[in-house]
């Protein structure tokens, strides 16, 4: 069992252009993602001024060995048109594997594609987030999951916090603690 909680993978250059760079790769065991950002990460041929992009890449991908994986109150994000994250969460495109995956009181924006599960089009549980349609055609469906425009206060400017007027601000599970100011979760 491993847990990652309040952690921030940002703005990383993977130098290895090829379709096996995330920026978080979950392959085995129960893995929880709690209170985490993942934002802006890019692969191809990096250079210390700019990147230069040779392909794509997966913020968080999930593959084969993994039993669990719970992304709780997380927002995995990318800033069009300066990032090329291909998906926000992609899964491997192996029967079952997509079903493995909860995602609670989240925030999925700003890639090609919002969740990637292949053919699957599944996941063990969606519920209570904002997720990108996927190129526009596929929605995902669930308990409390919108998907709109969240409303950063400064995505550009690397600041993923909810703007005042955001449609994720209290929309979060009611059976969640509550947010620090006595309200429902964000």
């Amino acid at each position: 069992y491993r847990r990652m909680e309040g952690c921030v993978v940002s703005r990383n250059c993977s130098d290895w252009a090829s379709s096996s760079s995330r920026a978080v790769w979950i392959d085995s065991g129960t893995v929880d993602l709690v209170n985490c950002l993942v934002n802006d990460n890019i692969s191809g041929y990096c250079r210390t001024s700019e990147s230069v992009w040779e392909t794509g890449t997966d913020a968080v991908y999930v593959g084969t060995g993994v039993r669990q994986v719970r992304i709780t109150n997380c927002t995995i994000a990318s800033t069009p048109p300066d990032s090329r994250v291909q998906s926000g969460i992609e899964t491997a495109y192996v029967e079952g594997v997509s079903r493995r995956v909860l995602v609670r009181n989240s925030i999925v924006w700003g890639h090609s594609v919002g969740i990637n599960t292949g053919p699957a089009k599944e996941l063990g549980l969606l519920a209570f987030s904002d997720v990108q349609p996927n190129y526009g055609d596929f929605q995902w469906t669930g308990d409390g999951v919108i998907d709109v425009d969240p409303a950063f206060v400064d995505a550009a400017g690397g600041d993923y916090r909810l703007a005042p007027t955001s449609p994720c601000i209290d929309t979060g599970d009611p059976e969640s603690p509550l947010d620090p100011d006595g309200t429902r979760v964000d």
